[in-house]
């Protein structure tokens, strides 16, 4: 008999099968995301021009939240880009950005962010935490690479409904 393997997608597909789907119409999204977190939809308007809706997926020690059409930035203070990086994953052209957001250095926020644009629809996964960054050369705190992962698995499993 001969097997055949195809490397990084049976990979995912092995590490993805047993998660839960999320789907909803009305964002025209489904994705596949771990056992250990629940999904909460949020929706909210500060007013006629500006809103934010989408899904939290929340564990006891990680919140990753996915926006459709977000038109309000959250958050006050200055934002340092620390990289930018053009990406396709599942097909999909994205921008993924790696920013410090703080009132004064060197305590702050850190922030990961998936940016993609599908059928008119503009899409932004990520998640924060607290951290610390002197403005040069030391970062504490930051992002785990087993976070990004994770993000990236989640998009991997995305599939896009009319909506």
């Amino acid at each position: 008999a001969a097997y055949w393997y195809w490397g990084d997608a049976i990979k995912l597909t092995l590490q993805t099968w047993n998660w839960k789907t999320y789907h909803n119409d009305e964002f025209g999204v489904e994705f596949k995301y771990p056992q250990q977190f629940k999904a909460e939809e949020y929706s909210y308007e500060l007013d006629e021009e500006q809103s934010n809706r989408g899904v939290e997926l929340i564990s006891d020690d990680l919140k990753i939240g996915l926006s459709i059409n977000d038109t309000v930035y959250i958050g006050s203070g200055p934002t340092i880009i620390i990289s930018q990086e053009e990406m396709v994953l599942n097909n999909i052209k994205t921008t993924k950005f790696i920013s410090f957001g703080h009132q004064g250095l060197p305590y702050g926020i850190w922030v990961l962010t998936y940016n993609f644009e599908v059928s008119g629809n503009k899409y932004r996964i990520g998640t924060s935490k607290d951290g610390y960054f002197d403005g040069r050369t030391e970062k504490r705190d930051t992002i785990p690479k087993d976070t990004e992962v994770l993000i990236e698995q989640i998009i991997s499993t995305l599939k896009f409904t009319a909506n």
